[in-house]
């Protein structure tokens, strides 16, 4: 407790950030990555192997971006850090203790940018307008990874875990209006699908780790509930794929675990055409 009071004291973060629930949501993460350590451990090998992957295959190794990079448990920072020229970690909000990591490890090459990548805010503004213009479409291709595209010379883009968690926050936003039922699971999966389809538009060598659907198994490892993460989206052939024990028993309930499909996209562009 007094360990996350001090990440809520201590991150930068803005006042958006902090009314948005973004500073919540990481530090929440962070206290309970520190109790499912081992659960997770697994996991987290396999996306650093997909990126390790993904950097062997590179040509060049100028700019290496990691779109939702959270604790940095997700991606081989070290090796990232001693291959590439410029590492940008992006994010809603960076904690304190991963800034520490970065900062006592001496990578004077990885920088910190705290955006929203949902594209939510955007998408709001084009529904305005539609409704001003009572039109279905307004014209125009909404992109909510454009700021990709002014970073110099970026080689690979990771998309780490961040696309079945894009559509969460914005519903706790002020400006969220509400929409519940099936107007919700529209705004969720558009939001979804221009991630995956703005991931697909870069130059660059793309990799999207992403769980899929998830399933509660009880101790008899029987499965008492199971549902998709990403309703409708289309995804391009995986390169591998896993099981993340996201919840191991008692940590959601005594005798149910959550169990998460993980699926590893490489070069998401040129699958996608």
């Amino acid at each position: 407790m007094l360990a996350d009071l001090a990440h809520y004291l201590v991150t930068p973060a803005s006042l958006e950030a902090r009314r948005h629930g973004f500073l919540g949501d990481a530090v929440r993460l962070w206290s309970r990555s520190r109790r499912c350590r081992a659960a997770w451990a697994p996991h987290h090998a396999a996306c650093r192997a997909a990126v390790d992957a993904a950097i062997d295959h590179l040509p060049r190794r100028h700019t290496a971006v990691v779109l939702g990079s959270g604790l940095l448990d997700d991606v081989p920072i070290a090796r990232m850090a001693s291959m590439f020229h410029t590492v940008v970690l992006v994010d809603a909000v960076h904690l304190a203790a991963v800034r520490l990591k970065v900062r006592g490890n001496g990578w004077t090459n990885v920088r910190f940018l705290a955006t929203d990548i949902s594209g939510y805010d955007a998408l709001l503004e084009r529904q305005r307008l539609q409704r001003r213009a009572g039109a279905a479409d307004v014209g125009g291709r909404l992109d909510p990874l454009a700021f990709v595209r002014r970073i110099p010379n970026v080689d690979l883009v990771v998309s780490a875990m961040v696309l079945s968690r894009i559509a969460k926050a914005p519903a706790r936003r002020p400006n969220y209006g509400g929409p519940g039922g099936h107007a919700a699971a529209l705004i969720n999966q558009q939001l979804q699908a221009m991630h995956v389809d703005s991931l697909a538009g870069l130059a660059a060598r793309t990799l999207l780790l992403t769980d899929t659907s998830y399933a509660l198994v009880d101790r008899a490892d029987t499965i008492v509930d199971e549902g998709d993460l990403l309703p409708g989206i289309r995804l391009p052939a995986e390169s591998d794929s896993w099981s993340w024990t996201v919840a191991p028993f008692c940590e959601e309930a005594r005798d149910l675990a959550r169990l998460h499909h993980v699926v590893a996209i490489d070069d998401v562009a040129l699958d996608l055409g």
